[in-house]
């Protein structure tokens, strides 16, 4: 899959500038039509970190509107790994990693994704094959 990093942070305090809760949208239909694992999750602040952490302690399969409602519910992911399946397929089409607070890496053979996130957002690196 090819993949980019998302590296925008807020001028004044450095911190990242988004979260998975603005790269989800960016997905259309197909995000909220995905069975999403999650692994590895670190998260903090808002209502819903102890079952976004249940979910990714378990790796269990949420569905995509979900995911969706659970990343607008937290603060900040900090890290984790989230990879969504389509319906009838048998890989994932998208992987979205937190990376330490620093960086989202988003890996998917969709050009149209590539495309839409390299518009919503600044600083885009893409990933060398």
């Amino acid at each position: 899959m090819k993949g980019v990093t998302i590296l925008d942070r807020d001028p004044t305090t450095g911190v990242l500038s988004f979260d998975l809760r603005d790269i989800l949208p960016l997905l259309g239909k197909d995000g909220e039509r995905s069975t999403w694992t999650v692994r590895d999750v670190e998260c903090l602040g808002g209502d819903a970190v102890q079952e976004l952490h249940d979910a990714s302690d378990a790796c269990q399969a949420l569905t995509g509107s979900r995911l969706i409602e659970l990343a607008r519910a937290v603060g900040q992911v900090i890290d984790g790994e989230f990879s969504g399946r389509l319906p009838n397929d048998e890989a994932d089409w998208i992987m979205i990693r937190a990376v330490d607070s620093s960086a989202f890496d988003v890996h998917t053979d969709r050009e149209d994704i590539l495309a839409a996130l390299k518009l919503k957002f600044e600083r885009v690196e893409d990933i060398p094959v």
